[in-house]
């Protein structure tokens, strides 16, 4: 991740894997963070390699001091109700995310925030989805937008999984580079859950139930 010191200015990066530098032809920094962009370099991405220098080229338009942070990790982190995750998924690759539900009786609703691209997102439980089209595995598959909100509720996990606590994962499929923010929640919303401007909000409501909306434009 490449970072200015100041507030968000344009930067063009790439990424090499030699030491001679054509533009033209390395591999351009797709992600976009929250101020600042990113690479997402990966096993399933060509000229993949271990024990290799990895070169970041920045085209620095406006002088500042800027930062480069890099880590590696084997597999995704899991999501907290204490902190939010910043995600990055690359284009035609499914990337999947767990949440461990302590509270047999409370809802989880996971709010994804995006920065740039597109992707699906739907939600497993126990096992990750073989793809975006494995059925038999998704129990709830988000609307498209900018500003998503996912609910489960307790209910609805106990109907589709046979318990309501336990592992659930929350799964991109990218079309393009796409970045975003997680933050998730678990409590007793009473069947009531706040809209929030430009935010599409995806539950499951059965028949004979009923959930609330509440909404506020101040």
């Amino acid at each position: 991740m490449i970072s200015p010191e100041k507030t968000y200015v344009s930067i063009d990066a790439h990424i090499s894997l030699d030491d001679n530098f054509y533009l033209i032809e390395e591999k351009p920094a797709s992600h976009v963070v929250d101020n600042g962009v990113a690479i997402k370099f990966g096993s399933n991405d060509y000229s993949w390699c271990v024990k290799c220098y990895v070169y970041v080229i920045l085209n620095i338009v406006e002088e500042s001091r800027y930062y480069i942070t890099s880590y590696g990790r084997h597999e995704n982190d899991d999501l907290s109700t204490y902190i939010s995750t910043e995600i990055m998924v690359n284009p035609f690759t499914q990337e999947c995310f767990g949440y461990f539900v302590l509270r047999t009786k409370y809802d989880v609703r996971f709010d994804i925030d995006g920065y740039a691209g597109h992707a699906d997102v739907y939600i497993s439980p126990r096992d990750t989805p073989d793809s975006a089209l494995d059925d038999d595995k998704i129990m709830l598959r988000g609307g498209h937008g900018t500003q998503r909100a996912l609910v489960i509720k307790s209910d609805e996990r106990e109907n589709f999984n046979g318990y309501s606590t336990g592992t659930y994962n929350l799964c991109f499929y990218a079309y393009t580079a796409f970045s975003a923010r997680i933050e998730t929640f678990e409590k007793d919303y009473n069947a009531t859950y706040d809209y929030n401007d430009g935010e599409v909000l995806t539950q499951t409501i059965y028949r004979g139930s009923s959930a609330y909306g509440r909404y506020s434009n101040s």
